[in-house]
């Protein structure tokens, strides 16, 4: 008889916690929880839902990221970046997994299809360095269309967020 599975802790309408002891399988899990909430069917195969999961993220409905210590809002969410122009270094705003998924999912919203973010290890993160002034953004009261709704300027782009 091994560990308890892993227990989910809704913190909200879109924010799903999986916490337990290490070995748990809660990485395992986002697969089967990234699909439901995705709004497909769970495959009954692990093969079947590894394939279905792989294709949602190639379609760009699906992103994982891993939290550590050196993980940043540059990379999170917008940085900026050096690129090559005409043998010059310049430097642009680049977007982060997190705005890139966000600016899909508005794309999208009109088709009704669900985007999921799955952030591992989120306890190994800097919280505050990685998300900025949108941590605020987390509560689904703040989100667009919502009571509170809240909007932010980027640091880098200067665009409303």
């Amino acid at each position: 008889m091994g560990p308890p599975p892993p227990k989910p802790y809704t913190g909200g309408a879109h924010n799903i916690l999986l916490y337990g002891p290490p070995g748990t399988g809660k990485t395992y899990h986002t697969v089967e929880r990234a699909i439901q909430l995705c709004g497909e069917t769970v495959p009954e195969t692990e093969k079947e839902r590894q394939k279905l999961y792989r294709t949602l993220q190639d379609d760009g409905r699906i992103a994982f990221v891993t939290f550590h210590q050196s993980y940043g809002y540059e990379e999170f969410v917008e940085g900026l970046r050096p690129e090559v122009a005409n043998q010059s270094v310049v430097y642009e705003v680049q977007s982060g997994v997190f705005k890139l998924l966000c600016t899909r999912a508005s794309e999208a919203a009109r088709q009704h299809l669900a985007h999921v973010l799955v952030i591992d290890e989120v306890n190994r993160g800097n919280i505050s360095r990685i998300l900025g002034e949108l941590i605020t953004l987390i509560e689904p009261d703040k989100r667009l269309g919502a009571v509170h709704e809240m909007v932010v300027t980027l640091p880098y782009s200067k665009k409303p967020f």
